[in-house]
């Protein structure tokens, strides 16, 4: 009986690690930092390309050291703890020639670890004067995570995938400048051990088409 209870137990353990498993995607490495040199090419339905390529690996930037990509043209700042993915956030607002900053942060780009049906939401505000005028901005982010069982891009297959959608919905209030609201969407699928393999902004749908990861 004994030993029964043991051959139980391997099984069970055993198949909580398969590759389908929950708990095998815990160990897995769905956003790495790779070293200088690494890139991300993509294609979209058109043929229009892309690129994420890591400019440095280890920059000292607004008090963190960090990775710099350029990402298709505009720098992301991306820092890791234990706990998430941090980016830098860097808004401004120009009035009569003065360039006035509304948001200067580092903000969670991902919650760690990854969680099927994971749903949160940032909140941050700002209250500053823009030539002697009360200016206010709330900026409310909403990030939902979906398991994706297979993904394909032109670079290959992948299974057990993390769709990341990114909502970020700004709201402004200033006599000067006048009311103003925006919003953002933004949606990536991340690959074990490769990243983002592709990834969704205002200019379109963009699969990945070849990467290194040094």
């Amino acid at each position: 009986m004994k030993n029964l209870f043991i051959i139980l137990a391997i099984s069970f353990f055993l198949t909580q690690c398969s590759s389908e498993s929950p708990l095998s995607r815990l160990s897995q490495e769905y956003f790495p930092l790779p070293d200088t040199s690494s890139y991300w090419n993509y294609k979209d339905t058109l043929g229009n390309s892309a690129s994420v390529s890591v400019e440095s690996f280890n920059f000292l930037y607004q008090g963190r050291y960090c990775s710099v990509w350029d990402f298709n043209g505009t720098y992301f700042y991306v820092w890791k703890d234990d706990g998430s993915i941090k980016t830098h956030k860097n808004l401004t607002r120009d009035f009569a020639g003065t360039s006035y900053v509304v948001e200067n942060r580092w903000a969670d780009f991902l919650k760690l670890p990854l969680l099927e049906g994971d749903l949160w939401t940032d909140v941050y505000t700002n209250n500053i004067n823009i030539a002697g005028d009360p200016y206010s901005i709330e900026i409310k982010t909403t990030v939902s995570v979906r398991l994706l069982e297979n993904f394909t891009c032109p670079e290959g297959s992948y299974e057990n995938c993390y769709r990341i959608d990114i909502n970020r919905n700004i709201r402004e209030s200033s006599a000067l400048l006048g009311n103003q609201n925006s919003s953002e969407y933004k949606s990536y699928v991340l690959a074990p051990s490769k990243g983002i393999v592709f990834f969704s902004d205002s200019t379109g749908e963009y699969y990945l088409s070849e990467l290194e990861l040094i």
